[in-house]
């Protein structure tokens, strides 16, 4: 183009952003104010999580997470649950034939796109059919990264190991200190059979176990969402697709009725891309979903209340 355009002389070359400076000189070695040591791949995807979140801001149909739900079972009974496991009066398994097909429906579509799939509970290894969703998750998945999360108080069945070693599969360790009773034969399990994981050692959590508060009014509503959804991650459950996991958990406890207006029915094939299109344009452009008005909001909207990890509840949990 330039020759064609008699001066003779090329066009200055594009500027290019390097992030490298930018992380040159920060020092996880005493992260938390527990000083616990940040392992260096939780280090890793913890930056690279962040960028991805940045650069994402141009496409606002990448995301850096696709979180699939399968149980609401649970050998711990976290007060500040991120997904409010220890509130589910009659904790269940998913059906793994919803778990796969909506899985594969939603991948089947082209306007969005996961950096990483993350089979979540509950706790993750006791799902009975944690075999048979791993596999299907590898084999449907393009470019993704497949992640289990587990607690660190069991070992993976025999049968799994086989699975665990594909290159895009990892392990992510929730280290809660004494109570992850097994995390040292596990990471010497893992470390035997070549598998990649990753240890999450946190030294604190936000304070997570006010869910529900007085409605509230349109702006805050907004406020919250915002907060909320700037977040890259999605949540995947039984068959639909939420914008946030409070509002997935909320809606399977029943709280709130799962619609149009706050998921995406990820199962039913008749109009199925047609429906993840306007549901994902609607969750970018709206202010908020319904459930906001009730919604406490995620924690990282109250910074000063931090608890140390995996506090366990004494009792029965209820929401009011």
């Amino acid at each position: 183009a330039w020759r064609s355009s008699g001066k003779g002389v090329p066009p200055p070359p594009p500027r290019v952003m390097d992030s490298v400076p930018l992380l040159a000189d920060i020092d996880f070695s005493d992260w938390g104010k527990g000083g616990e040591q940040m392992t260096e791949e939780w280090a890793i995807r913890t930056i690279s999580s962040y960028l991805t979140t940045m650069l994402a801001g141009r496409n606002p149909m990448y995301f850096q997470e696709l979180t699939v739900h399968l149980t609401q079972k649970c050998n711990l009974r976290c007060l500040d649950c991120s997904a409010m496991i220890p509130f589910f009066p009659s904790p269940r398994h998913y059906a793994p034939e919803i778990v796969t097909q909506s899985l594969q429906n939603l991948l089947s579509y082209d306007g969005v796109q996961f950096r990483e799939i993350c089979l979540l509970g509950g706790e993750t290894l006791l799902y009975p059919d944690l075999e048979k969703v791993l596999e299907f998750s590898l084999s449907i998945s393009r470019d993704e990264q497949v992640s289990i999360v587990t607690n660190g108080t069991l070992l993976p069945k025999e049968s799994l190991l086989p699975l665990m070693r594909h290159p895009r599969f990892f392990v992510r360790i929730s280290d809660y200190g004494a109570l992850s009773t097994k995390k040292r034969e596990l990471t010497e399990l893992l470390e035997a059979h070549g598998i990649r994981y990753e240890l999450d050692n946190y030294s604190e959590w936000y304070r997570d176990r006010d869910h529900l508060t007085a409605p509230c009014g349109e702006e805050e509503a907004s406020r919250k969402y915002r907060h909320c959804t700037n977040i890259k991650y999605r949540i995947l459950v039984e068959g639909r697709f939420f914008p946030c996991c409070k509002a997935a958990q909320m809606c399977q406890m029943g709280i709130f009725p799962a619609t149009p207006e706050n998921s995406i029915d990820c199962l039913t094939a008749e109009g199925l891309h047609e429906r993840l299109r306007a549901g994902l344009r609607h969750f970018e452009q709206c202010g908020h979903i319904d459930i906001c008005h009730r919604c406490y909001g995620i924690p990282q909207i109250h910074p000063d209340t931090m608890v140390p990890p995996a506090i366990q509840a004494a009792g029965p949990l209820y929401l009011s």
